[in-house]
């Protein structure tokens, strides 16, 4: 059997070069027969492989019923088989595992809270303000709730360290008492 790149090169010589069949053969050192049976055929057509019987065949059912009770590993499907006589090896059941396993379903949890039962906080900075001769840094604080959001900027102001700021699409107006850093 020959590749494609060879069909193509047998192709050019005889076609392009108008060389004898012997000629070719000398060529690419290949059989006379080879290059004569390649140089009838218009298109390259690769050997099929001949279907052959598996060892595992016989065993297949029991495989995709065992993976759709449990997700065994194919090493321990190996030591079941082995107990129902299967004589095979273990790379081909890999393979066939992996092919035939049920595709895993997405890991999440997906959390529902009750309004005031959960929050997240963090500070950030906004750059710096100017004031009187000096530049300031413009933090601020951000909570939001699993209900409501609101976000709150702290002062740059020296002289307003504790600041309270009232919390936005709460049901009772709501403040929360801060110390800016």
């Amino acid at each position: 059997m020959i590749d494609y790149q060879t069909f193509h090169q047998i192709r050019q010589l005889c076609d392009q070069e108008k060389m004898t069949v012997a000629q070719i053969a000398a060529t690419l050192k290949l059989d006379e027969r080879t290059v004569g049976k390649w140089i009838e055929c218009q298109t390259y057509q690769p050997r099929e492989q001949a279907k052959r019987a598996s060892k595992l065949d016989s065993h297949k059912g029991t495989i995709v019923r065992l993976l759709a009770t449990h997700p065994f590993t194919a090493q321990q499907l190996l030591q079941r088989l082995r107990q129902n006589g299967y004589t095979g090896g273990y790379s081909i059941l890999k393979e066939y595992v992996r092919a035939v396993r049920p595709p895993r379903q997405p890991a999440f949890l997906k959390l529902h809270f009750a309004p005031g039962q959960c929050a997240q906080v963090d500070w950030g900075s906004a750059g710096f303000l100017p004031v009187g001769g000096t530049r300031r840094r413009l933090s601020f604080f951000e909570w939001c709730s699993a209900t409501a959001a609101g976000c709150m900027s702290s002062s740059p102001w020296p002289r307003r360290r504790n600041t309270f700021w009232p919390v936005t699409n709460t049901p009772s107006n709501t403040f929360i008492r801060f110390r800016l850093r």
